[in-house]
């Protein structure tokens, strides 16, 4: 099934430029087919991103729902 492709909401994944467990490039080719879908990446950080780095996390969610509006 094709859920992000049916959303009608803004979606972000971020991940860590460490992370061993998501690599980057396949979340990238989602976002190039699905025009709502954004990544981003944290520098240094790990598979827990948003533990790594929560003030650069929580700007990333902050600039989704400012574009949400």
């Amino acid at each position: 099934r094709d859920l992000v492709g049916r959303t009608d909401v803004p979606l972000l994944f971020t991940v860590g430029s460490e992370d061993r467990s998501i690599p980057v490039e396949p979340l990238r080719a989602l976002a190039k087919r699905y025009p709502r879908l954004r990544v981003t990446v944290i520098a240094g950080a790990g598979h827990a991103a948003m533990t790594d780095d929560p003030a650069r996390f929580e700007s990333h969610v902050a600039r989704l729902m400012a574009g949400a509006r």
